[in-house]
């Protein structure tokens, strides 16, 4: 299945398929979005000349290694390419005995006719099919696991990779911080950093709003990273980064989540005026919500949190490595080959937050203990963490004495549907919502 995207006014994508039955499916699922076309492409076929130069993205899965030369099939994929777009493959990158029992006995396993002894291939070789048709710059994914090592993203550029590194810094002088107050509540000031740029754009620049990690309960808005906000800039986007109230002086729904809501209707109200002072002219129809870690989940959070306050929620959510399923803590206890993850230490902790914050405490305890009790520090006791069939919650607190208190809570099973929500947060990289950014 191969997936084109486009940036234009509006975003077009082209989903194709050799197989017609696979496009009548994704038309009927995503038969809503009328920014989005259907047809078929056959990589053994030069594609229309109407395709070429068209798209930023391809997109494949598990499809290019079924194609009969992958020389040509890269090539293809290539023109269709805009300058600077790039094409990325998650392709199966290790021999394994099961293929050839299943997929060995049809004959397009064996269809190949470029050489190949085998239809898959390692990322090294992937990476000597794209040199040929010229791709400037390529990649691919890895990790310590053995999954890591089978499936994995292959990605080719028609952009050259910069030698050059960004600035790790602000010291080249390509911003100034104004920092203000987003929301207030009772006695708190709650703020937010905005980057404009030293050298004032000349066009319309997006919104970026940029969440810290932290766990809910430690960092703030100083933890963005300064190249993150350089490149923000450098593409002609505002950065914004965040602050909101940390846990467990305050629940998760009603702190962070809550805030981070609040900081996409000020973006829309009120952020213009602020950056109208510093000559730039910003578009509140494409915000960008960004963010890091628990960072990230808050961020998805806002997909529906604007909504049901009446918010035109973000144009596009990026979450980057976060969590999105709470009640699967005991994943974390089967990861197979891969290294133990080190436990931090009261010293780590400290690095994050001042030895005399009661916090340091709460965190050192939430790594050293991964049972589902931790969820309780963050969410309000009303909240119903296990079925609906139990209708007790138990929540652990300390005690001036760090020992541990137990205190059992009953739960009306009318917080059940409440409960999902917050702890499965629904993916948001619907690409109807990503049409007003490009």
């Amino acid at each position: 299945m191969l997936v084109f995207l486009t940036r234009e006014d509006e975003l077009t994508e082209k989903r194709a398929s050799i197989a017609p039955t696979l496009v009548d499916k994704a038309k009927k699922k995503f038969s809503g979005y009328s920014s989005m076309d259907f047809g078929t492409v056959n990589l053994d076929q030069d594609p229309p000349i109407k395709y070429h130069g068209r798209y930023d993205i391809v997109i494949a899965t598990n499809v290019v290694h079924a194609t009969k030369d992958l020389v040509a099939s890269s090539s293809r994929m290539k023109s269709l390419l805009k300058d600077g777009g790039f094409i990325c493959l998650s392709e199966i990158t290790k021999v394994i005995d099961w293929h050839n029992i299943v997929f060995g006995l049809l004959p397009g396993w064996w269809s190949f006719t470029d050489g190949r002894s085998y239809a898959l291939q390692s990322a090294e070789e992937w990476m000597t099919v794209f040199k040929k048709p010229g791709f400037e710059s390529k990649g691919y994914s890895t990790g310590p696991s053995e999954e890591a090592k089978t499936q994995q993203l292959l990605i080719g550029s028609t952009r050259a990779q910069s030698k050059e590194r960004p600035s790790s810094g602000l010291s080249q002088g390509d911003s100034t911080i104004s920092t203000v107050v987003y929301k207030s509540v009772d006695d708190t000031e709650i703020r937010a950093d905005i980057y404009f740029p030293k050298e004032q754009s000349t066009k319309p620049m997006p919104i970026a709003l940029m969440i810290h990690g932290g766990g809910y309960m430690t960092l703030s808005r100083k933890a963005i990273r300064p190249l993150q906000t350089s490149f923000l800039l450098r593409n002609g986007i505002l950065p914004v980064s965040l602050d909101h109230r940390l846990c467990p002086d305050i629940n998760i729904i009603d702190g962070p989540m809550a805030d981070v809501r609040d900081a996409v209707a000020w973006a829309h109200s009120e952020l213009p005026a602020i950056a109208s002072e510093h000559s730039i002219n910003v578009v509140t129809s494409k915000i960008a919500v960004i963010g890091w870690s628990t960072g990230g989940h808050l961020a998805m959070t806002t997909a529906w949190t604007t909504v049901e306050a009446g918010i035109e929620p973000p144009t596009a959510i990026l979450n980057f490595y976060g969590p999105s399923d709470f009640e699967a803590l005991a994943s974390y206890h089967d990861q197979g080959d891969i290294p133990p993850t080190k436990t931090p230490s009261k010293d780590d902790i400290n690095k994050w937050l001042a030895p005399s914050d009661p916090r340091s405490d709460l965190v050192l305890s939430l790594f050293q203990n991964t049972s589902s009790s931790n969820l309780s520090l963050l969410i309000p006791p009303s909240f119903e963490t296990t079925t609906p069939n139990q209708t007790h919650l138990t929540q652990s607190t300390p005690s001036t004495n760090s020992a541990t208190t137990t205190i059992t809570r009953p739960l009306s099973s009318s917080t059940a549907p409440k409960m999902k929500s917050f702890l499965r947060p629904n993916l948001y990289y619907s690409i109807g919502r990503w049409r007003k950014w490009a």
